[in-house]
């Protein structure tokens, strides 16, 4: 009888099965902020805000600043515009109050049967510049001359035949002075004319009493005296 070997069958080595279940990506978790990047997002936070606010206040600054020249400007504008209206306002009542006097400029005579001693005329150079040509009653409506006047004594002065031409078609005594102005004439014509008006007051009063007239203008002011003007203010002042 055959003896059948028994054959161990060795059992297999067991091999590992492999892992079937792969392990989950691992989730990174988020890095906390350090201290001091979390302490200077905050400070530039309120340096942004300060900033905001500064350029906010100089912004209003610049307006008020702004609407205080404005007003000052307003301001300045309005004292200028209040004078010249005041100034206007008493060169018109001394013109209106010197044509009301000088309406009767033709009566000097009674200033001789009053025993008046001494007589000044103060009045406006388009009036009173009538006198060197004898007119003694000043009112437009009576005579007027003035350009005449100026151009006459500008001719006795040497001022050439456009001047005299420009004098002759000059509309009001303002103008005649700016053109003597121009032709460097002023102080020799007002001269020549101030000293025919004393000549022609002296002729009017008579040896009755001492005359004499003071020329001013609006736009130009004080123009001059005749000789017994001038006398007579020294006198008064002492």
């Amino acid at each position: 009888m055959s003896h059948e070997k028994e054959t161990k069958q060795t059992p297999a080595a067991e091999t590992k099965a492999p892992e079937t279940e792969a392990k989950a990506p691992e989730q990174e978790t988020p890095k906390a902020e350090k201290p001091e990047e979390k302490h200077e997002g905050k400070h530039h936070h309120e340096t942004a805000a300060l900033q905001a606010k500064l350029d906010e206040a100089e912004k209003k600054n610049e307006e008020l600043k702004n609407q205080l020249l404005r007003t000052a400007a307003e301001y300045d504008n309005y004292r200028k515009r209040s004078q010249r209206e005041a100034d206007q306002k008493f060169n018109d009542g001394v013109s209106h109050a010197v044509t009301q006097i000088l309406g009767i400029l033709d009566t000097l005579d009674m200033a001789a049967t009053a025993k008046f001693e001494e007589v000044l005329l103060v009045g406006h150079v388009g009036k009173l510049c009538k006198l060197a040509a004898g007119v003694m009653n000043t009112h437009s409506h009576t005579a007027d001359g003035r350009a005449e006047v100026f151009c006459a004594h500008a001719a006795l002065c040497g001022a050439a035949h456009e001047v005299c031409a420009a004098l002759m078609d000059a509309a009001t005594t303002d103008a005649c002075l700016d053109i003597l102005d121009g032709a460097q004439l002023r102080a020799p014509v007002l001269e020549s004319i101030l000293a025919a008006i004393q000549m022609h007051l002296d002729r009017r009063a008579g040896g009755a009493f001492r005359v004499g007239a003071v020329l001013f203008s609006n736009q130009h002011g004080p123009l001059g005296e005749t000789k017994t003007a001038k006398e007579l203010m020294q006198e008064w002042q002492n």
